[in-house]
């Protein structure tokens, strides 16, 4: 895991850290900030969501958090589910609505017999698509630069 972290500083991601807030929903969006909106306040009250648990895992190469939110627009019923994220913000395990468990008990249960990943794998592909995309942005600036040049 450590080379996997390594690597990840290397490319300017930033591995997560524990902050040790007093409130879950505060952990959630200091270590999310900037990678995703998923845990802004805004996005949270759209959805009805709280955060009850927040925590980095795997030394820092994923973020998990348990929210509790709304299954349908009016609110009318919530249910729990266990979301992880990458270092990028990507959600890489995130049950559906219909996949919510009515207890935080039995969505971690779910969560630990459903979420499994290879952090090698995950990162590797993650850097090689990241890498490709700079390098055809790379190639549009250069065209772009040659044509104001001429």
């Amino acid at each position: 895991m450590q080379a996997i972290k390594k690597a990840l500083i290397e490319a300017n991601a930033r591995p997560f850290q524990e902050r040790y807030f007093s409130q879950p929903k505060h952990e959630a969006q200091e270590a999310l900030l900037g990678r995703t909106h998923y845990v802004t306040d805004s996005t949270l009250r759209y959805f009805h969501a709280r955060i009850t648990d927040a925590r980095p895992i795997m030394e820092g190469l994923f973020f998990e958090i348990m929210e509790s939110s709304s299954k349908d627009m009016h609110n009318t019923a919530r249910g729990f589910r266990v979301v992880v994220f990458d270092v990028f913000g990507e959600t890489v395990y995130r049950p559906n609505i219909e996949g919510m468990k009515s207890t935080s008990a039995a969505a971690r249960k779910a969560y630990k017999t459903e979420f499994a990943i290879d952090p090698a794998a995950h990162y590797a592909e993650k850097l090689q698509s990241r890498a490709r995309t700079l390098a055809r942005e790379a190639e549009a600036l250069t065209k772009a630069a040659e044509q104001v040049a001429a």
